[in-house]
């Protein structure tokens, strides 16, 4: 970089983040994210119950018989669509029936709901990460990160896929508020009411769907990241989340007699269903939690990638004409051996990917030097978080991994500090 460029833009970026952080800087951060989002996430509302997924064959049936009786009836067990499965979904069961109640069968508008419970959970997730990583700028490009990545226009257009949407909007409203509950400082009855709050929203969010589980135990990893709050204080903080996820589960298991249907479990007639298998579950894990570009659930080549990452680290590290030779031909046979054979050559993609994922690597890596204790805690997050990782892809949106995905929002945000904080530090030595 230039040195007069560099001498202007460094005080630049630094003026920019000093007002991003004021009120008025906020605000217009929200409005560009939410506007940026819904310009992403506007063709979702298609008109069409049938675009990604035919579920709606299952669900609307009952909804056009239904009665304030059947309500009562699905808030004991199970769910609305109990034709297709059998799990127990009270949240999504009242919200459809209102829906229903209020637009019929015209699916935009079913459509329009998903959009707004979208922008709602980004807006949350913004607020949220500003809180955990300080830095408004940070938080809201890791909520864009999360609310336009890849399938998420499919996900909105298929409303079945409502259960996610409600259970993120719940579940990150109950982690922003008990964020916003452990910052608050005194015993002021305002500070209980966000609690409680808090312990609502994360309820709500486990009666809309399964995928919710881990909210109860994130709680409990904000509660111990807070090291300004006593140990024992942290510890009872984090007994009042398990009792609430075990309280929730036993509700479950007496509402659908028995265990019922377990997450990846087979159901009838769903032949493309298949259990949760260890090996299945480190596959998934590993295609969320490996670097990636901004895309969450696209899976690079990341071995590869790394073969060739390391190789060029070796050869830069070793002089000998012999050694580099040895390691050239290594990280070559490793690279073609993950890439499925020489014939990646001839494909486009593989430069695309190569270079994308060399790129995600390298900033990552700078942000584990930067952050090493922040890092270390988004993995944490991301392991919890995934916990649940059993969908098995049968339609064009798939069934999501909704509230999962805000690992990748909480990973770009934390690069993005370390950015910033580089770039500051820099500037300060300059001037």
């Amino acid at each position: 970089m230039p040195e007069t460029l560099r001498q202007k833009l460094l005080p630049f970026i630094v003026e920019t983040v000093r007002r991003s952080e004021t009120f008025a800087g906020r605000t217009v951060l929200l409005a560009l994210l939410l506007a940026a989002t819904w310009w992403q996430v506007r063709m979702a509302v298609s008109g069409d119950w049938f675009r990604s997924g035919n579920d709606m064959l299952y669900i609307l049936p009952p909804l056009r018989s239904a009665t304030d009786e059947a309500l009562v009836g699905w808030l004991r067990g199970p769910w609305i669509g109990v034709e297709l499965f059998a799990y127990y979904r009270p949240v999504t069961s009242v919200f459809w029936f209102t829906e229903y109640r209020v637009f019929g069968e015209q699916v935009a508008s079913w459509q329009q709901v998903s959009v707004a419970s979208h922008l709602g959970s980004t807006l949350l997730l913004a607020l949220l990460l500003t809180r955990m990583v300080g830095s408004p700028l940070a938080g809201t490009i890791g909520a864009f990160v999360w609310a336009t990545r890849e399938k998420i226009v499919e996900t909105l257009e298929w409303t079945p896929a409502q259960t996610d949407h409600f259970a993120a909007f719940f579940g990150i409203l109950g982690l922003f508020l008990w964020q916003t509950f452990l910052d608050a400082r005194g015993r002021r009855p305002s500070r209980f009411l966000l609690g409680g709050a808090s312990l609502v929203s994360v309820l709500l969010a486990l009666g809309s769907k399964e995928i919710a589980y881990p909210v109860p135990l994130l709680a409990a990893l904000l509660t111990l990241r807070t090291v300004r709050l006593p140990f024992r204080t942290r510890i009872a903080l984090c007994g009042v989340w398990f009792a609430l996820l075990t309280g929730f589960v036993g509700w479950r298991i007496l509402a659908m007699q028995g265990i019922g249907f377990l997450p990846g479990q087979a159901t009838p007639g769903r032949s493309q269903a298949s259990p949760l298998t260890p090996q299945k579950w480190l596959v998934r894990m590993s295609g969320f939690l490996l670097p990636q570009v901004l895309r969450p659930t696209a899976l690079l080549p990341f071995p590869a990638v790394l073969s060739v990452f390391a190789g060029i680290a070796a050869y830069r590290r070793w002089t000998s004409v012999r050694t580099r030779g040895v390691v050239a031909l290594i990280a070559g046979v490793l690279f073609f051996v993950f890439m499925g054979g020489p014939e990646c050559l001839l494909l486009s993609d593989t430069y695309t990917e190569l270079a994308l994922g060399l790129w995600t690597l390298t900033v990552v890596a700078f942000a584990l030097r930067r952050e090493p204790r922040e890092m270390a805690f988004a993995l944490i997050w991301g392991l919890v978080a995934h916990l649940p990782l059993y969908h098995v892809v049968y339609n064009a949106a798939g069934n999501v991994t909704y509230l999962p995905g805000i690992y990748w929002g909480l990973v770009w945000s934390i690069l993005v500090v370390a950015l910033l904080r580089f770039v500051g530090t820099r500037s300060e030595s300059e001037v």
